[in-house]
């Protein structure tokens, strides 16, 4: 969550003058003041809920896995 702003303000960068859009930012910095300015400092973290959300069923499958495996090899925790 502490990259996602980042994510977000490379992905406008990224996305500018494709497709028709018009280019209106000059860098990271240009970018993330103006989206603050213009949207607010949520516009940073817009879309951060569906990330969090595609991240958990494959935290859960990773865990779950884990934890078979631990017993299938008869391996314990340490304590």
């Amino acid at each position: 969550s502490s990259c996602h702003p980042l994510d977000v303000v490379r992905k406008r960068l990224q996305l500018q003058g494709i497709g028709g859009r018009p280019v209106l930012y000059k860098n990271t910095i240009h970018t993330a003041m103006r989206m603050v300015q213009e949207e607010g400092f949520g516009s940073l973290y817009r879309g951060l809920k569906p990330a969090y959300l595609s991240v958990l069923p494959s935290a859960g499958v990773s865990y779950v896995v884990y934890e078979q495996m631990k017993h299938l090899l008869h391996v314990e925790s340490l304590k």
